[in-house]
């Protein structure tokens, strides 16, 4: 059974829940959504919004000024206006894409948004990728050009569409018109195709509908279920039990010297890809955990609820037998200060904030102060 601070730093092998892929049955009906951040563009585009269309793989990228939810909306609106509204759509939980305006559009249009488990890049990993792929196709145009990037967006798209895609074997472009890309030819000499009857056109639409697309559902279900296999055989598949004491990795830590890891917390509930976590306070925590970012622990002890007090700041040090002691001020008890040692503390990111808040290297403290302690004994 390892001690706090080695639960705090280890990084233990990752567990994962068994991959469950997304598709869907119909174009337009589940879009996933994704943003790609870019160098401000000769025409004031800051940033790319990527939709994927899950049935068919078809590309939208817009080019837009900022990532600002009014900006979001106005152009989702654009783009449903344009092939119609879906059913699903998917995003991470970025403010651009939780917001107070994309509520009522979502009640108002009818559509379901789901949202991605934070720092869970498999969970909207379709979007993610096509955001990579987008962005490597428009830099191999750029030639050093990068302030006019949004001008190739048009041609990357259609390029991109083209493209036959590996789940289908066929072009997106091809399942959503019904028809192939046309070449870059010259049409001007060639005898004008005669028009398709509306017998023809409705027969056409029959036939994606009633063949085509049901096709396509299936071999995309036999394509991502081997996928789900192989992702199983090599993935370790971990599931925790509500009650259970999990340490939970912090992804967004930019200090190495900070721990990997945090809690332990309890798993309080879970979802169909994610856990609901609870400190020793009982307070739940802001959003939910997929299963590689935790780490299943022993709980050393139980610490009853009222014996945890919230910490409003640590005001002075001190050394003492040679260890750090910390003078705490408590949350709403100003004038009960205590000398309290690191292991006390739930989060030791408070103690590294208080060394950079004094401008003060702890290692510099301690060696001075075994120095004074040295030339008291020869005294």
């Amino acid at each position: 059974m390892a001690c706090p601070q080695c639960q705090k730093f280890n990084i233990a092998q990752r567990g994962y829940n068994p991959l469950r892929t997304i598709s869907a049955e119909m174009p337009g009906d589940h879009w996933a959504l994704d943003l790609a951040n870019y160098e401000t563009s000769s025409s004031g585009n800051k940033n790319l919004l990527v939709l994927v269309d899950m049935c068919t793989r078809f590309w939208i990228l817009r080019p837009i000024p900022n990532k600002e939810a009014e900006t979001i909306v106005k152009t989702l609106v654009q783009v449903f206006c344009d092939f119609g509204l879906p059913r699903i759509i998917q995003s991470d939980n970025g403010k651009e894409f939780v917001n107070n305006l994309m509520k009522p559009f979502a009640r108002a249009s009818g559509f379901e948004h789901r949202l991605v488990v934070p720092y869970h890049r498999k969970a909207n990993g379709t979007a993610e990728r096509w955001v990579q792929k987008a962005t490597l196709s428009i830099k191999k145009m750029l030639n050093g050009a990068t302030f006019e990037w949004d001008h190739y967006v048009p041609a990357v798209q259609l390029a991109l569409n083209a493209n036959v895609t590996s789940p289908h074997k066929t072009p997106p472009f091809t399942l959503v018109f019904a028809r192939k890309v046309n070449d870059f030819k010259d049409y001007r000499d060639e005898a004008e195709a005669k028009p398709m009857t509306e017998e023809m056109l409705k027969k056409r639409i029959d036939e994606m509908r009633d063949i085509v697309f049901p096709a396509i559902h299936e071999r995309v279900k036999t394509v991502t279920k081997q996928q789900e296999l192989r992702f199983n055989k090599t993935h370790k598949i971990v599931e925790y039990k509500i009650g259970n004491f999990v340490m939970a990795r912090e992804p967004e830590s930019n200090d190495k010297f900070n721990p990997t890891y945090k809690g332990p917390y309890k798993i309080i509930n879970k979802t169909e890809t994610s856990y609901v976590l609870q400190d020793y306070e009982g307070c739940v925590l802001p959003r939910n955990y997929a299963p590689e970012h935790l780490k299943l622990v022993r709980v050393l002890e139980d610490i009853p609820a009222d014996e945890i007090y919230e910490l409003e700041n640590i005001v002075d040090h001190k050394v003492h037998k040679g260890n750090f002691l910390y003078r705490v001020r408590w949350l709403d008890y100003t004038e009960d200060d205590t000398w309290e040692p690191p292991e006390n503390f739930g989060d030791p990111v408070t103690i590294t904030k208080y060394w950079k808040r004094i401008r003060s290297d702890p290692q510099q403290v301690l060696t001075q102060h075994r120095k004074k302690s040295g030339h008291k004994r020869v005294a």
